[in-house]
C-alpha cells in the first residue's frame, strides 16, 4: 500500500490521536509514570521500539465534549 498522504511519525500528540480499541488495550499508554506530561512520548518511543508504525493522516477529524468551565485548564 502506498503512503500517499499518509506520513510515518516519530511521536503523536494525546489530544491528537486515534487507536483502534484493541490496539490500545493491547498497547496501553503508560498512567503510572511520574510525569504531568510526557506519557505520549514515552508511549510513541516504545511503539517504535516493538516496530509499530505512527501514521498521520492529515484528512482525519474528530470531535469531543467542550471543556467543562475554566477548571478543565
Amino acid at each position: 500500500m502506498g503512503e500517499g498522504k499518509w506520513n510515518r511519525r516519530a511521536g503523536y500528540f494525546l489530544n491528537n490521536v486515534a487507536f483502534r480499541r484493541q490496539f490500545l488495550l493491547d498497547h496501553p499508554i503508560p498512567t503510572e509514570l511520574s510525569l504531568y506530561r510526557g506519557n505520549c512520548l514515552i508511549h510513541a518511543h516504545t511503539l517504535l521500539q516493538q516496530g509499530e508504525c505512527i501514521w498521520r493522516q492529515p484528512q482525519a477529524r474528530a470531535s469531543h465534549a467542550p471543556p467543562n468551565g475554566l477548571w478543565h485548564f
